[in-house]
């Protein structure tokens, strides 16, 4: 079986990791995946030799707000590779890419929607984020979320296109958002038990503060790829909450880029006058290599 995956630039982030995952399951049931993309980081190089047997590049890069131009302009390339493979089946992800699908005509698609942005425009108005980043977010969240749904809506009208949702809840927003729910299924995110299995505590530990240079207490919160969509700041208000009802011995791990700079000041400022510098580490942007290293 031949399946053929066009999909974002794999340049880091949980969509590139879940396309990586996906391909590696793939190819361990012996199915040929044909990969396309704009492009990818050094870091994908290797994991793609192992597990697509081509990736076609095409260059340049997307994101949701170019999207649509992009596709339409790379729509005969994409049209000669799908005629020069000849896939049993495609793959597209993210939702934002779901217009690829009339280049595959009567091939069999799945287009996989990673979350919505639903909660989020709920909540927007009360992130306290500042100025020019204010307006841009409130602005681009929801411009982001109609392209997309757009692309969902018109891509779903094929009877050879299904789309997958990673989540229940996924499927019910993209339900509310008008699209049919018998053209929408849940299937969850994998995990490689490899990577994600109980392990010595008192060696994880170890690892952690040798990794991060950091000193652990007694219990160990973790927050990965904080900012106003995960409600980084209400966490540092529940953790204030904690320590007063719990005493001081934890600490809060915080992974990854905390978004616009207005944001990151905000939740630092949080943290100084709520006195919680001793429990709450910000570790920062962490390779995928380095989480491993402490996993």
């Amino acid at each position: 079986m031949k399946v053929l995956h066009v999909v974002q630039s794999l340049s880091g982030g949980g969509v590139s990791n879940a396309v990586v995952n996906l391909l590696k399951a793939l190819h361990r049931l012996n199915v040929e995946n044909i990969v396309v993309t704009p492009r990818l980081s050094n870091s994908y190089y290797g994991l793609l030799r192992r597990s697509a047997l081509r990736t076609y590049f095409l260059g340049g890069d997307v994101s949701p707000f170019n999207s649509i131009k992009y596709i339409l302009l790379s729509q005969s390339r994409v049209k000669e590779i799908v005629k020069h493979e000849k896939p049993d089946a495609v793959i597209i992800q993210p939702g934002w890419l779901s217009l690829y699908s009339y280049f595959s005509q009567h091939v069999p698609t799945i287009i996989v929607v990673h979350g919505t942005y639903l909660n989020e425009i709920k909540y927007m108005w009360h992130h306290p984020i500042r100025g020019l980043e204010r307006i841009k977010y409130i602005t681009g969240i929801p411009l982001s979320q109609a392209i997309e749904v757009l692309q969902i809506k018109v891509a779903s009208s094929r009877e050879d296109v299904i789309i997958v949702a990673v989540s229940k809840n996924t499927k019910k927003e993209l339900v509310a958002m008008g699209l049919c729910p018998e053209r929408v299924v849940s299937v969850f995110n994998g995990v490689d038990e490899e990577k994600f299995k109980p392990m010595d505590k008192d060696r994880a530990r170890a690892l952690v503060e040798e990794r991060f240079g950091v000193e652990l207490r007694d219990k160990v919160l973790l927050h990965v790829n904080p900012g106003p969509r995960k409600g980084t700041h209400v966490l540092v208000k529940a953790i204030a909450m904690l320590k007063r009802a719990w005493g001081n011995n934890f600490t809060l791990l915080v992974v990854g880029k905390l978004g616009p700079k207005t944001y990151k000041g905000h939740v630092e400022y949080m943290i100084k006058s709520l006195g919680l510098e001793g429990n709450v580490k910000m570790l920062g942007y962490v390779k995928n290599k380095g989480v491993a290293c402490a996993l």
